[in-house]
């Protein structure tokens, strides 16, 4: 067995005061301050998005549109998300990304395709806004077009990110 021994760092701060402060009988104070900067934080109202049961080459929209995205800081956000390959416990890949999309607003299944007006989920961050104000949320919907990469049945998996900034 291997054991890692890890020390903390130490750092020391030094204050130079006048030489007065150091004479006999005197003293010296000084006055310390700092500038806490706001945050952003993330809430979602659910940690699943279902879609039922579909066949190979549907589209879908996500039973439990939409997800709700609230920002629970104190400054605005950006709110980006990001998701990777459809996966059976294997993992192997049935599904890509790029066949998962998502948008602020409701997405019809006439819609649902790469060059419709959502944005399409990769493995990269995409934007959903620039401005989640605070104790504000957005509406997200998402769909999938059911493009397999081969025969499959059965069922699918898919890790999607919401990440904030600020």
């Amino acid at each position: 067995m291997k054991t890692l021994l890890i020390l903390p760092a130490l750092a020391a701060i030094v204050l130079l005061l006048p030489a007065s402060a150091y004479a006999a009988g005197g003293g010296g104070s000084a006055t310390g301050s700092v500038t806490i900067a706001g945050t952003c934080g993330l809430a979602l109202n659910t940690n699943s998005i279902a879609y039922g049961t579909v066949t190979p080459g549907q589209a879908a929209n996500a039973t439990n549109n939409p997800i709700v995205a609230s920002n629970t800081g104190t400054v605005s956000a950006t709110l980006v998300v990001s998701g990777g390959n459809w996966t059976t416990t294997g993992p192997l890949t049935v599904i890509y990304a790029n066949e998962t999309f998502v948008s602020p607003s409701a997405i019809h299944a006439s819609q649902i395709n790469p060059a419709g007006p959502h944005l399409t989920l990769t493995g990269t961050p995409v934007t959903l806004t620039n401005s989640l104000v605070p104790a504000g949320s957005l509406n997200t919907f998402w769909a999938l077009l059911a493009k397999t990469l081969g025969p499959f049945a059965g069922n699918l998996t898919q890790t999607v990110t919401y990440t904030t900034s600020c």
